[in-house]
């Protein structure tokens, strides 16, 4: 399996939750933090789509793996706290503070036109924004 097909698969197990999967493509060799480029443009890790997806359990064997939680899209400055954010995955929002996220990291959302922090994704009211406003 080629590097890019491997992280592909990664983040795809990762999104959906698939543990046996995300478990088979680590001990195939797959890079914990390689990248899969959405339908923007950001370069995410499985960690972020999980994130993303509110995949808690899957969240949890990827930083128990090595998973970085404050990798950062070198182009956009997306983090997995703004995909989890965005997605208003409150849960997931938590356990990535609890594991170091940056809440004040910035990225540029709309290619250039706004630079957003991970609580300017969410809606006042929602657990997510909660999570992020203390």
């Amino acid at each position: 399996m080629t590097t890019s097909i491997a992280n592909a698969s990664l983040c795809c197990a990762a999104f959906f939750g698939d543990l046996d999967a995300i478990r088979a493509h680590l001990d195939d060799g797959a890079d914990i933090n390689g990248t899969t480029t959405n339908h923007a443009g950001e370069a995410l890790t499985p960690l972020m789509w999980a994130s993303a997806g509110g995949r808690i359990e899957a969240m949890y064997i990827l930083l128990a793996e090595g998973a970085s939680p404050t990798y950062t899209d070198p182009q956009t400055g997306v983090t997995a706290l703004h995909c989890a954010a965005m997605a208003n995955q409150p849960e997931a929002v938590a356990v990535l503070m609890v594991h170091g996220a940056d809440r004040h990291a910035t990225a540029d959302h709309n290619h250039g036109t706004e630079l957003v922090k991970p609580i300017d994704l969410t809606r006042p009211g929602t657990a997510a924004h909660a999570l992020l406003d203390r």
